[in-house]
């Protein structure tokens, strides 16, 4: 902060550091604009507010819109370990897809527009039961007409892209982008805490391609006042930023590939050319999707056992992987924890058959955990 600025602007400052809501800051922000010194050695900082002012405006506005979106859906709640939305442009195949992968029933024509409310449908991988969401068609210029496929995919952990070889698939790409969803986009490695000591200090400069230290603590300043940035991986500058911004959705995504019949092998290759960073799949190949899916969910099974008892094959626990015990503990019961005395673990994870693990120890796909407690 500036050494000859007035009283209220520190004061205003102050409000917009332990702001909870947008409109908070906003009302922060336009007060330390209104107080804020207007003199030469200033003006970085005006411009600096300025460009963080119409940043949260335009992010208030997008948040309006979602809400209304949201609103005129169906309500469409994440129910299970891991929502999976089906996106694509009208007539695209989407509903055939999602009948061949989980034996539903959707309406499936040759017009289309056959879809025009979010279509829920259950996909079961060993045991998993995943929600598999089908959306109206996406359609191409009209972003205010696809805020509802945005504020759905918002919640998603998933997308599969439906998609013939000939459609214009990164129009649509673009639009999700616009829209602050980036498709099939790692997140950089970054992490925050608060400065004590007040302003911004970045680590890890040399992680940023192609950026000067300058632009990078202006993009640093858009998000934060008083920040300890370190970057673990390498990122563009937009990435970076995007990374900083809480609006943003990161969505995993795979390009299921439809009418593969219908093009020559030079046009599917100059599609998987043009896509080349997404995994692509024929929609024929539902085996290959169905492990695709589950590899980029990044879940792992647990199953359960009482003890004297044989394991519940058939009712697995979907965790992320990384989890723990603890973890799977909290989610069969809160009173687990409190009771805990110590699990037997049989899997990729035990050291040997029926090993005695605590709360911390990391589970592995397909482990079967048996709970001793008080």
């Amino acid at each position: 902060m500036p050494t000859n600025v007035t009283a209220e602007y520190a004061a205003a400052e102050r409000r917009y550091q332990q702001a909870k809501s947008i409109q908070e800051k906003i009302a922060a922000l336009e007060e330390m604009l209104r107080t804020v010194p207007k003199h030469k050695g200033t003006e970085n900082l005006r411009q600096e507010l300025k460009s963080r002012l119409a940043k949260l405006k335009r992010e208030l506005e997008r948040r309006k819109k979602q809400q209304k979106a949201a609103a005129s859906t169906e309500a469409i709640k994440k129910e299970s370990p891991a929502l999976i939305v089906a996106i694509g442009f009208p007539n695209s195949g989407k509903s055939t897809v999602i009948n061949q992968l989980t034996g539903a029933k959707l309406q499936v024509a040759e017009y289309p527009f056959t879809t025009s409310t979010p279509a829920v449908a259950t996909l079961n991988i060993k045991g998993a039961k995943l929600q598999l969401v089908e959306l109206p068609g996406f359609i191409l210029n009209a972003q205010e007409s696809n805020t509802q496929l945005f504020a759905i995919s918002r919640i998603a952990d998933l997308a599969l892209l439906i998609t013939d070889p000939f459609s214009p698939l990164e129009e649509l790409i673009k639009a999700f982008d616009t829209a602050n969803i980036k498709l099939n986009q790692e997140k950089p490695n970054i992490k925050i805490k608060k400065n004590m000591l007040g302003g911004i200090d970045i680590i890890g400069f040399e992680n940023i391609i192609n950026a000067k230290k300058e632009q990078v603590i202006a993009a640093a300043r858009e998000f934060y006042t008083n920040a300890v940035i370190e970057i673990k991986s390498k990122c563009t500058i937009e990435l970076f930023k995007s990374a900083l911004d809480p609006s943003t959705k990161f969505l995993p995504a795979i390009i299921i590939l439809t009418r593969t019949d219908l093009a020559t092998q030079e046009q599917i290759d100059a599609f998987r050319e043009r896509f080349q960073h997404f995994e692509i799949i024929p929609s024929t190949e539902k085996e290959k999707i169905i492990t695709a899916i589950w590899k980029k969910l990044k879940l792992i099974k647990i199953y359960t056992k009482e003890p004297g008892k044989k394991p519940k094959l058939d009712e697995p626990i979907c965790l992320k992987k990384g989890s723990t015990v603890k973890d799977a503990a909290e989610q069969i019961h809160k009173d687990f924890i409190k009771k805990f005395r110590f699990a037997r673990i049989w899997g990729n994870s035990a050291k040997f058959p029926g090993a005695k693990v605590g709360l911390s120890h990391k589970l592995e796909d397909e482990d079967i955990i048996e709970f001793h407690v008080r």
